[in-house]
């Protein structure tokens, strides 16, 4: 035996060495005063910073089974350190107040792990970020130590430091779900420790207030294992991979010892079981429970035909039975005292159901319900587990499968297939969506390949309606099994009439004419692109004019005719431009239809005896338009007078004959000579323009000849 030197006084405790460095020592005082060595124990420093919170006498701390540099403590909550104690942080808080008694960190997942308190079992499957109180299992108290299995999180045992007969150790193979009592034969006195033996199928040894007891799964009962052992309390076990296949146990009071792990000295009690009923073609785990610790295993099947062992010669084989039917299976366990007894169980194996599975239909749209129903079995595994009939909405083609169970409990499956066709969205529109009257509108959908209106039930993808009030059309579209449907609303607003009228229908020349109209809000007029309901125009010709009333969405419009007259050329004349007083005068008019004199007659000449000038003015009328025109009739106050006329040369002498004077009226200079009847030249003289002469002749009777 190696020699032992004390590294640090006290006493004792909880302590440990950090598995991948023998110098760093962890030990502790009493009440949770934890120290370390970095030095291999020649010095030591505390390491409590960061720690709150009641202990125990003894304050349970480990290592971390993954990461070297995360430690655990347990004092009234978990503490964690990843930096090897350096300082610690608290973790999520516990469900129960006082001190924790122990406490275990699964090897095979450092998340999980289990707590002790005296009041309960906690769990955290998430290193300590929340925490799960356990079920009790009946007769369970006074927790003292936890064992986790290295190779599955979910198999823990505890012991208990109770006097509680047939209440010392519990096993659980599902995380502390539910809980089977392994305390079989264990003596009424407390328990203290357990240590898992390494690379067994979970054998269990538990150290006593006196001794060491173990079992295997497979046995009923626990075997003492007190080799060397004094009779005094085995406070704490360990294994560890530097010392393989030995056990190290403490005792109070009475030093360490170290033993190898449990021989099994007797053959085998040959046994095996499995659980749930068998199946045609599905394998069956048969699981060996012989006692004696079993080395060796030999199954068989009678008969053989369609058998399949996938080990024949493994602790815990897989059995398939191709064919339904009655069978006998055989095993021997043998260990090295040799072969145990032939164990058989006579099994029988059951058809699986052959489920049948229908539809309401093979193709669907989109979002629409099928419905199957399953026969052949008794129950099946799907949305509906109480029913033979269940609906789905299958979003896209799909090949649905249905496990179905038989009364027995075997399963069979059975498929359908169900095509699914992809929904479609219809669109409409509309030409005008906004009407007036009984107008026609086009309706257009598109999305599908054939289409349905109502009202109306018209088809296709275009229709003309004439609503008279406001309706919602509705399409329905369809591609395939697919349809859809859309509202396409158009509004009819009431239709309205516009009345127009004129100030005057029929005008002359270019006289201003108002139009007015009624019936609407707003008025367009044409031609001019006038604007409003009243507008003055001054046609030049006859003009048909065009107003169209809105009022909303609706609108109406009327016509307005101008007849346009031209107002006649209208012209008079004189039988003579210049009379002597009182003598007729005839006044002719030309250019119209009728006429008006200033005088009073209607007729188209009027014969006149003014004394003096006088203007005379004549209306003419044609087609309701007149004009006026007016002219001076000249008047002398002569008796007689010789006038010539020729343009511009132009002349009058009056009276004729004169006795003594004479009067001459030319338009522009001429050169006048008089001659009496014998031909006798008496007189010649220039006359200006306008100019006058009077000349005293003494000649009694004479013509004048100009």
């Amino acid at each position: 035996m190696a020699q032992h030197t004390a590294r640090l006084g006290g006493d004792g405790m909880d302590c440990f060495i950090d598995r991948t460095n023998n110098n760093n020592m962890y030990g502790e005082y009493q009440n949770g005063s934890f120290q370390r060595s970095t030095n291999g124990g020649l010095s030591w420093s505390g390491c409590t910073t960061g720690m709150s919170g009641g202990t125990n006498w003894v304050t349970i701390w480990k290592q971390d089974p993954t990461v070297s540099t995360r430690l655990y403590a347990g004092r009234q909550d978990m503490f964690v350190s990843n930096n090897s104690a350096t300082s610690w942080t608290i973790l999520a808080a516990m469900p129960a107040t006082g001190a924790i008694r122990e406490f275990a960190i699964a090897p095979s997942n450092n998340q999980v792990i289990y707590v002790l308190k005296t009041a309960g079992i906690y769990k955290t499957i998430n290193g300590g970020t929340s925490w799960t109180t356990l079920t009790l299992p009946t007769g369970f108290t006074s927790p003292e130590f936890v064992c986790i299995s290295p190779t599955d999180a979910n198999k823990v045992w505890f012991v208990c430091g109770n006097y509680s007969a047939g209440n010392k150790v519990f096993y659980s193979s599902n995380g502390g779900t539910t809980w089977t009592n392994w305390s079989s034969n264990l003596p009424n006195i407390p328990g203290n420790s357990l240590v898992y033996e390494t690379g067994s199928s979970d054998r269990i040894y538990v150290g006593m207030d006196a001794g060491v007891y173990y079992r295997d799964p497979s046995t009923p009962n626990w075997t003492l294992y007190n080799i060397g052992l004094p009779n005094t309390p085995v406070s704490d076990m360990e294994t560890s991979p530097a010392m393989p296949g030995k056990i190290v146990a403490a005792t109070y009071g009475r030093g360490v010892y170290v033993v190898d792990f449990a021989p099994s000295s007797m053959p085998p009690v040959t046994s095996f079981a499995y659980t749930g009923v068998l199946c045609r073609g599905v394998a069956k785990v048969f699981n060996d429970v012989s006692t004696n610790g079993p080395s060796s295993w030999s199954w068989s099947v009678t008969p053989s035909a369609g058998v399949t062992i996938n080990t024949p010669a493994s602790q815990s084989p897989t059995i398939t039975f191709a064919n339904a039917g009655n069978y006998t299976v055989a095993m021997t366990a043998s260990n090295t005292s040799g072969p145990g007894n032939t164990y058989t169980i006579a099994v029988t194996v059951n058809p699986n159901p052959t489920v049948t599975i229908a539809s309401s239909a093979n193709t669907i749209c989109a979002g629409s319900p099928v419905t199957f129903t399953a026969s052949g079995a008794s129950t099946y595994a799907w949305a509906c587990p109480t029913s033979s009939v269940c609906t789905y909405f299958p979003a896209s083609t799909t090949t649905y499968t249905f496990m179905g169970t038989s009364v027995a409990g075997c399963t069979g499956v059975g498929s359908r297939s169900v095509v699914v066709q992809p929904s479609i969205t219809v669109n409409t529109s509309a030409t005008s969506t906004t009407i007036c009257g009984p107008q026609s509108v086009t309706l257009s959908a598109t999305g599908a390949t054939s289409y349905t209106w109502q009202p109306g039930n018209l088809t296709g993808s275009s229709i003309v309606v004439s609503p008279a009030s406001t309706t919602n059309y509705t399409v329905t579209g369809t591609s395939g099994l697919c349809s859809n449907s859309k509202i396409q609303s158009v509004t009819v607003g009431t239709s309205i009439a516009v009345s127009a009228a004129a100030s005057n229908s029929t005008i002359c020349g270019t006289q201003p004419v108002t139009l007015t109209a009624a019936g609407a809000a707003t008025y367009t007029w044409q031609p001019g692109n006038l604007n409003g309901n009243s507008i003055v125009v001054n046609p030049s010709s006859s003009t048909i004019y065009t107003v169209n009333g809105t009022s909303g969405s609706c609108n109406g419009s009327n016509l307005v005719s101008i007849t346009v007259n031209q107002n006649p050329i209208v012209s008079a004349t004189t039988s003579s431009s210049l009379i002597c007083a009182g003598t007729a005068a005839t006044i002719f008019a030309t250019g119209a239809s009728t006429y008006s004199w200033s005088t009073g007659p209607t007729t188209s000449s009027i014969v006149v005896f003014p004394v003096l000038s006088t203007t005379y003015a004549v209306t003419g009328y044609s087609n309701g338009c007149s004009t006026t025109y007016t002219l001076v009739q000249n008047v002398a106050w002569c008796t007689g007078v010789s006038e010539y006329n020729s343009g511009a040369d132009s002349y009058k002498a009056y009276p004729n004959p004169f006795s003594d004077e004479l009067k001459f009226v030319a338009n522009e200079t001429v050169e006048v000579t008089m001659f009496n009847s014998l031909g006798q030249m008496i007189k010649q003289t220039i006359f200006k323009g306008n100019g006058a002469c009077k000349q005293q002749i003494y000649l009694r009777v004479f013509i004048l000849y100009l």
